[in-house]
């Protein structure tokens, strides 16, 4: 058998022939020499086999050097995808090895400082107490979701996230856990899923001030340390925990009156209240000598442990009081809101300040709020408040009627809307500064007694 373009030589009768294979086929060919003559001899059928090969030969290699050419080049393609494919790998390999895993983000990027442009801030340790709550709900959420890492997180998950919550907490917490996990990732410098989430409001629930019998007979009500604990929030405007914690070493006591000086927890603001004679009643009843660390030990110590028993206590003793301390859920809330507590002497204090004419500079420094328009709140409540006895007091004038009013000329502006004088009174009553609104009082009484 001959080979592909090799062939091989065999005889017939005295003429020469040779057989090879192309394409795959066998193929016999009788050998002649270059006048077209048969050959008969062995040395003329191989040059004239040469000869007849030759060409077949150069076709083939070429062929095979394109089939060759061709296999180089699938092979380099597929050298090229297997690179890039392990390279890919490799890359996904290490993104799943540098990835932050969720149950590790709050202890190596922990929310503990509030920024505002180049100025850092530290958290008080109950809003950083309540900033890890925040971030372990949504990492108990996202453990049950099968996401393990920060990177994983993608705006679907987030919106379930956010609908869950919306099932279960007030639309205030909905929107603090979510604030709180946007944080987490900046600090980590990672993508920031949270920052485009709906932020949901409630319906407002306003805490109602307290009138003074009423402080008096929760304060008379109060056993032990809670009575001291209640003069000190009604007579400096402080919260549960600046009061529960305060120390002696604050307490200035003079022949003046003395003064208090308190670092707030929340604010980490400095603020000075002079003492009020009830309250300096209150605080001598402790001997000098005793006068070192808690003004209310007891109660610091239950604190800095269990702060909602205090809370708790601080509720049952104004409901013993027949005072309500809560309203039923309302839109956007799933529990019962707090309008009387312990916080509501926070607001009396305010409001008493603002009917008293207190400048509202001072007691914004007092209350340690960072904007006036906070403590303006209290102010404009008390002046809604006070606006009947206002107008009440002030004179009706008995004018006669005007003339009708004529129509416009065309081509002229309609007439503008007058005040009524009770309109008039009322946006004074709103506008105008407390003291000036007592000097009317005053005014308006003495002008009725002549």
């Amino acid at each position: 058998m001959g080979r592909k373009t090799t062939g091989t030589l065999f005889k017939r009768g005295s003429n020469y022939y040779v057989r090879f294979q192309l394409d795959g086929k066998r193929v016999d060919r009788a050998l002649k020499d270059e006048q077209g003559n048969p050959v008969t001899d062995r040395a003329g059928a191989e040059d004239a086999s040469r000869a007849l090969l030759s060409p077949l030969a150069f076709k083939d290699k070429a062929k095979r050097l394109r089939e060759l050419a061709t296999a180089l080049r699938t092979a380099e393609d597929e050298a090229t995808e297997a690179e890039r494919t392990i390279a890919e790998r490799r890359e996904r390999e290490e993104a799943e090895r540098n990835k932050l895993p969720i149950a590790k983000a709050w202890e190596r990027f922990p929310y503990i400082e509030a920024t505002r442009g180049d100025v850092a801030r530290a958290l008080s340790p109950q809003t950083v107490k309540d900033n890890a709550s925040h971030w372990r709900t949504f990492a108990a959420w996202a453990e049950g979701q099968g996401i393990r890492a920060l990177e994983d997180i993608e705006a679907r998950h987030v919106a379930a996230f956010s609908k869950h919550l919306r099932e279960e907490v007030t639309a205030n917490r909905h929107n603090k856990i979510l604030a709180t996990c946007s944080v987490v990732c900046r600090l980590a410098g990672r993508p920031d899923p949270f920052a485009a989430a709906k932020k949901y409001r409630a319906e407002p629930v306003h805490r109602e001030n307290l009138e003074p019998d009423e402080i008096r007979a929760v304060i008379e009500a109060a056993p032990g340390e809670f009575r001291r604990l209640l003069i000190l929030a009604t007579f400096t405007g402080l919260r549960l925990g600046d009061c529960a914690t305060m120390q002696w070493e604050g307490i200035h006591l003079d022949e003046n009156g003395g003064r208090i000086i308190r670092r707030t927890s929340k604010t980490r603001k400095t603020v000075s209240f002079p003492i009020h004679p009830d309250l300096r009643a209150e605080l001598e009843r402790t001997p000098p000598e005793e006068r070192a660390g808690a003004v209310c030990p007891e109660l610091a110590e239950l604190y800095h442990r269990e702060p909602q028993r205090i809370s708790k206590r601080m509720r049952q003793l104004f409901e013993g009081c027949e005072l309500e301390t809560r309203i039923e859920a309302g839109k956007g809330r799933k529990r019962a809101a707090s309008v009387r507590g312990f916080h509501s002497l926070r607001h009396s204090f305010a409001t008493e300040c603002a009917r008293a004419g207190v400048p509202l500079g001072l007691v914004q420094s007092w209350l340690g709020h960072n904007s006036p328009e906070i403590t303006r709140i209290y102010e404009n409540w008390s002046m809604d408040r006070d606006a009947g006895r206002i107008l009440s007091a002030l004179p009706t004038l008995a004018l006669p009627e005007g003339p009708d009013r004529p129509a416009p000329i065309e081509g002229e502006a309609p007439p503008v809307e007058i005040e009524t004088e009770r309109d008039q009174l009322a946006r004074l009553a709103r506008e105008l500064p407390a003291a000036r609104v007592r000097d009317l009082l005053d005014i308006a009484a003495a002008w009725g007694r002549k």
